[in-house]
């Protein structure tokens, strides 16, 4: 993409391509001056609408064998501490978020993919082929279990300047 369409950070960018001009929220992706950068569903879904004339396109990460994506699935988790002196509560919350009403009603409206795969192709999203992308995700991404993962998450961050 450098060598064709020139589309690296301007020289002297000090934080590559997640540069930005109004602090940390208006990455140059979103004002069409870079053109890949990879993100998560929640980010897409911003996007979406705050964007809603960008063309915008959603692809797996390339996988490490030819052919075949890779993605990053979450690691964010939801647990209830042994001390809660309301574990029912928050069981009973959980179960409400994770709901078909809520996953499709809620957030699909909104423009974020359901956390629940089997939610994915539902009727406020089907026909927008980045959900479908979303849904492959789900089949092909993992978590990595490492015991320095934050140590790696951290030099990735540094990488990409994320905001």
């Amino acid at each position: 993409m450098n060598l064709k369409d020139h589309c690296t950070a301007p020289v002297g960018t000090a934080n590559g391509c997640a540069e930005t001009d109004f602090g940390d929220t208006s990455p140059n992706f979103e004002k069409g001056t870079i053109a890949i950068e990879p993100r998560d569903g929640a980010y897409i879904a911003s996007l979406i609408q705050q964007h809603p004339k960008l063309d915008l396109g959603v692809a797996l990460i390339p996988g490490k064998t030819p052919g075949y994506p890779s993605s990053f699935i979450g690691g964010d988790l939801v647990a209830i501490p042994a001390s809660s002196q309301h574990p029912d509560d928050a069981w009973d919350l959980i179960q409400y978020v994770l709901s078909a009403d809520v996953q499709v009603g809620a957030f699909a409206q909104a423009g974020y993919v359901p956390v629940r795969g089997d939610l994915v192709a539902n009727p406020v999203t089907s026909g927008d082929s980045r959900f479908e992308t979303f849904a492959e995700a789900l089949d092909v991404g993992f978590v990595p279990s490492i015991l320095n993962y934050t140590d790696l998450y951290e030099a990735w961050s540094q990488i990409i300047k994320q905001p």
